[in-house]
């Protein structure tokens, strides 16, 4: 994705003019491995806290190790959701950034997988 920018501005009250361009490549900023990367769209709000809100794109990379206290994209018996990764002793649990939503404690016969870490939060501004 190919994206530029200019603002321009005659300042009355200023003596200077100012002409800011910007040109960058989606891919070089927000994507180490394109293979791996895919975008999900935020349904809901259990991610407040940390500024996700409905709405947002996220970009979540398959290839990266999902670590203690990551935001994950995670599949949990066939359904998506977006939470915080926290390892315990007795082993993970899936934490909401909203104090209306419950933690999720998979049981052995949960069939949970860690579809991929998210990296960055795209906000509509429309």
């Amino acid at each position: 994705i190919l994206s530029t920018c200019s603002f321009h501005t005659d300042c009355s009250c200023c003596n200077y003019d100012i002409f800011i361009t910007s040109l960058w490549f989606f891919n070089t900023y927000l994507v180490n491995n394109p293979a791996e990367t895919i975008a999900v769209y935020v349904n809901g709000d259990s991610m407040a806290k940390v500024g996700i809100f409905e709405g947002d794109m996220l970009v979540v990379d398959r290839s990266v190790e999902a670590h203690h206290r990551d935001i994950v994209l995670a599949n949990l018996d066939d359904e998506f959701t977006v939470k915080r990764l926290i390892k315990t002793t007795h082993g993970v649990e899936l934490h909401p950034e909203n104090d209306d939503y419950p933690i999720i404690r998979p049981t052995e016969e949960s069939m949970l997988s860690i579809v991929g870490v998210v990296l960055y939060s795209i906000k509509k501004t429309w």
